[in-house]
């Protein structure tokens, strides 16, 4: 029971939870700002700015850092995990937008022009 009392008191897990919720929850304004339509879906799909996966991992480290130092292991380790995270986000987000084009030049090719 203690452990999971010390687990709900983490300030590390609620920083970053918090900060997922907020970027889930930007996209909703957001989409509104851009489509003039609110969708709450967008709090619980996934994709889309801001990245709620890179707002959580950097919540993490920082909150790492601040709470254990940032010449600490376990900042090290924070660090690191947040970097591959937004290094992996980056990476996916640029080939979707090659696939995007992919297709929207397909479909270009084939129900517009006929070919």
């Amino acid at each position: 029971m203690e452990h999971l009392q010390a687990f709900f008191q983490n300030r590390i897990i609620w920083a970053s939870v918090l900060s997922w919720a907020v970027a889930q929850v930007m996209k909703v304004f957001i989409t509104w700002l851009i489509e003039k339509k609110f969708d709450w879906r967008r709090c619980f799909g996934m994709g889309g700015m801001p990245s709620s996966h890179t707002a959580f991992v950097v919540s993490m480290a920082l909150m790492c850092g601040l709470q254990e130092g940032f010449g600490s292991a376990v900042f090290a380790v924070a660090f690191i995990l947040m970097a591959v995270v937004i290094y992996d986000a980056l990476g996916v987000r640029a080939e979707t937008g090659k696939q995007g084009a992919v297709l929207n030049q397909l479909i270009r090719e084939i129900l517009i022009e006929g070919k």
